[in-house]
């Protein structure tokens, strides 16, 4: 036997094990997040607010009313297929609204409306919460939701702004 017998044989032995590690599928998860879906959702939800606060101001209907029904309505459509809470604040430079949709029971929110102390508002899960809050003089409103916080400067006019948020 010679020693080229051996050394063809190796080299076909590693010629196979390179192919193989080459042409070899490797599954793996990559999970990323789901900030696109978040982000179309809220573009849809700006149109569709605006759309029934001007439907309440050309037929001069109670916007307070169509607020609360778009709440519980949205809210319900988006919470079957999305774990998403929302939270609508509509008002003027007198008082605000609060229109909160929370697919799950989590206490509740603060509001710090100025220099006052935080105004709890309890929520139960799954159903539409809504509280009327008379507005300071300087139009600062703070939301506070577990430890975040979004805060809002009302101006004069109506002032609508949404909160989306995703439990974790």
């Amino acid at each position: 036997m010679t020693r080229n017998g051996q050394f063809y044989l190796i080299a076909a032995v590693i010629i196979i094990v390179v192919i193989f590690g080459l042409t070899g599928v490797t599954n793996y998860l990559l999970k990323k997040p789901d900030l696109v879906r978040y982000y179309d959702i809220s573009r849809q939800l700006n149109l569709e607010s605006e759309s029934v606060v001007n439907y309440g101001i050309a037929n001069n209907q109670e916007i307070d009313s169509l607020l609360e029904d778009f709440t519980e309505n949205y809210g319900q459509y988006l919470g079957e297929g999305e774990e998403a809470d929302f939270y609508f604040i509509y008002g003027d430079d007198e008082s605000i609204t609060v229109y909160i949709y929370q697919v799950e029971e989590q206490g509740g929110i603060s509001l710090i409306i100025g220099e006052g102390d935080p105004i709890p508002i309890i929520i139960t899960g799954g159903q539409v919460t809504t509280e009327e809050i008379p507005v300071g003089e300087d139009g600062n409103v703070i939301v506070e939701i577990g430890d975040d916080k979004y805060s809002f400067n009302i101006k004069d006019g109506q002032n609508f702004f949404f909160i989306i948020k995703k439990p974790l």
